[in-house]
């Protein structure tokens, strides 16, 4: 008998496993500051990132099995969408960071391709950036869930 696995606690396993991967690069970036401490202070600075980033893949992991189990749809696009915007969130989420000296090497490597300017505005509005980037993670499973809804041409022949 083979275990069932819920979409939900699977897509919130992997969203930890991501925060557990997000906060080794903290600790990892950040070595003139205990590990404990290190965490702490980014628990402090982005707690909606924490919080938003395992929460949405459970969302969108079960949105997308709910949807694969109901229609033939192929949501491949809004898929590839949800994750950039998880990747997108990640990298600007680290910006509110430099401000305690963590990821100060990505800061530095931004700031060689876009100007220190860009990175200032990168740490200015780090937050603001990082809940846009997970508000299309939440467009993308809309749009995953209209689209899975709507029937497809092969259902509507085949009912005849």
């Amino acid at each position: 008998m083979a275990v069932t696995r819920s979409p939900v606690a699977e897509g919130t396993f992997y969203g930890l496993i991501l925060i557990a991967l997000y906060s080794l690069v903290i600790v990892a970036s950040t070595p003139y500051l205990s590990p404990p401490t290190a965490l702490q202070l980014a628990l402090e600075r982005n707690w909606p990132f924490f919080v938003l980033l395992p929460s949405s893949f459970a969302a969108m992991m079960g949105v997308r099995r709910w949807l694969a189990n109901r229609s033939a749809c192929s949501i491949k696009k809004t898929e590839a969408l949800g994750a950039s915007t998880s990747v997108l969130s990640t990298f600007f989420s680290f910006f509110s960071l430099t401000l305690v000296g963590c990821c100060g090497l990505l800061a530095f490597w931004v700031s060689t391709l876009l100007g220190t300017t860009a990175v200032l505005a990168l740490v200015e509005l780090s937050i603001p950036l990082t809940l846009t980037a997970f508000a299309g993670m939440v467009l993308a499973t809309l749009v995953m869930l209209r689209t899975g809804l709507r029937p497809s041409q092969n259902e509507g022949e085949s009912g005849r």
